[in-house]
C-alpha cells in the first residue's frame, strides 16, 4: 500500500492456522564437498525444534494492543453521530478461534454498549477478576449461570488473570446482535503508515476495529452515561446459553462516556446561541475605556489590534477580523490571481 491510497477494508482477516500448539522441527546437515564427493562436517545433524502456540480463545490484551477507542474515554458530547468502536493493533484478534456460523466466519469479539440504568436495574455493572483456570473451572459460577467452556488451553494462559461480567439473559437478547449480524460488526483496515511514526504498528498497516450495534440516543436535556465492554462473545455460538438467566462474558477492555443533552462546548450550540443573540451583543469586543475615533469605530466592527510580521520583513499593528462575522463586509474586486498567500492579505491604509 502506497501514499497515494487512503484506506482499504477487508471483512475479515481470519488467521489461516487452526487454533492449537504447532511444532517446527528444521533439520540441517552440513557437508563439505571435495573430488566430487561430499563429506560430512559434522557428526550429528543440526536441529532446532520451535512451537508455535495459536490460541483458540482470548482472555486479555497485552498492553498496546488498543490503538483507539471512539468515544474516546471521558467524552461528554452530543456523539450520536458516531458508532461506538475500538481499533485494535492486531489484525486477527476478532477472529482468533475461527469462530463460525453457517460456513461463515464470524468474530468471537464484540462490543458490548450498556447504559448506566441497564446496569443498575440488572445489577451488572461490576467486573470480577480471577485468574483463567478458576474461571474455566466454574469458580464463581451460580445455578442457571451460562459460561462457555473452552478446552486446549496452555498452562501458561491458564495461570494468567482476566476479567468477566454478568449480563441478565434478557438484557443480553436486548442489547447482543443477532447471530446472521455478527461478521458486520468487526473488519479489518488497512491504512498507510509510511508518513506515521512507527509505533510498533503493522509494517503494512494492518488494523482489526470492533464496532457495537447500538447508536448511543441524543435525548435534549439529560446526560446518558455510557458503559462500554470489549467482551468474548463466543457465548453467543452455543445454543445452550440461549435462554439462561444470566450469561457470563469475558472482558478485554473497557472504557465510559457521556452523551451530553446540554451539548455545552460543541461548536453547533455556539452558533445556535449567536443566532438568538441581537447584532450588537455578538461582536467580539475589547473590554476597557476606548478613546473616541477611528480606533474605537473599529473595535465597534469586530476588529482587534494584532501585531504582525510579514514574509518580506515588515512589521507593524493591524486591525483582524475573522472570517465569522455578524455584519456584511464591503466586496473588494479581485482583479487577477493570488500568487502567494501574503498577495491574499488586504491592507486598509
Amino acid at each position: 500500500m502506497n501514499e497515494s491510497e487512503n484506506l482499504r477494508l477487508y471483512a475479515s482477516m481470519v488467521p489461516q492456522m487452526d487454533a492449537g500448539i504447532w511444532t517446527v522441527e528444521i533439520e540441517q546437515e552440513l557437508s563439505l564437498k571435495k573430488d566430487a564427493q561430499r563429506k560430512a562436517v559434522n557428526e550429528e545433524k543440526i536441529r532446532v525444534r520451535r512451537q508455535i502456540l495459536v490460541p483458540s480463545a482470548v482472555f486479555s490484551l497485552a498492553e498496546g494492543m488498543v490503538v483507539n477507542r471512539c468515544p474516546l474515554p471521558g467524552t461528554k458530547a452530543a456523539v450520536t453521530d458516531c458508532v461506538p468502536h475500538i481499533i485494535l493493533k492486531g489484525p486477527f484478534l476478532p477472529w482468533i478461534g475461527r469462530c463460525r456460523w453457517k460456513e461463515k466466519a464470524v468474530p468471537s469479539l464484540g462490543l458490548l454498549v450498556l447504559t448506566e440504568q441497564e446496569l443498575r436495574e440488572n445489577g451488572c455493572g461490576t467486573l470480577h477478576r480471577m485468574k483463567v483456570k478458576d474461571y474455566l473451572g466454574g469458580v464463581g459460577r451460580d445455578n442457571g449461570v451460562f459460561r462457555p467452556d473452552y478446552t486446549d488451553i496452555p498452562k501458561e494462559m491458564a495461570e494468567q488473570e482476566c476479567s468477566y461480567i454478568r449480563i441478565a439473559g434478557p438484557l443480553a437478547k436486548k442489547v447482543l446482535p443477532h447471530m446472521d449480524e455478527l461478521s458486520y460488526y468487526a473488519h479489518c483496515r488497512q491504512v498507510y503508515i509510511g508518513n506515521k511514526a512507527e509505533m510498533g504498528l503493522d509494517r503494512d498497516g494492518l488494523f482489526s476495529v470492533v464496532m457495537s450495534p447500538r447508536v448511543p440516543q441524543y435525548i435534549p436535556g439529560q446526560v446518558q452515561s455510557y458503559h462500554t465492554f470489549l467482551i468474548v462473545q463466543d457465548g453467543l455460538l452455543r445454543e445452550e446459553g440461549k435462554d439462561s438467566p444470566f450469561q457470563d462474558f469475558i472482558v478485554l477492555d473497557s472504557w465510559e462516556f457521556q452523551v451530553s443533552g446540554q451539548t455545552p462546548y460543541s461548536f453547533r450550540r455556539f452558533c445556535e446561541d449567536l443566532t438568538e443573540k441581537d447584532a450588537d451583543r455578538m461582536l467580539l469586543r475589547l473590554s476597557g475605556d476606548i478613546p473616541d475615533g477611528a480606533v474605537k469605530e473599529r473595535v465597534k466592527e469586530g476588529f482587534v489590534p494584532l501585531l504582525y510580521h510579514a514574509r518580506t520583513g515588515d512589521e507593524g499593528m493591524c486591525f483582524y477580523r475573522s472570517p465569522l462575522i455578524p455584519v456584511s463586509g464591503k466586496e473588494i474586486e479581485k482583479k487577477e490571481p493570488f500568487f502567494t498567500a501574503d498577495a491574499a492579505m488586504i491592507y486598509d491604509l
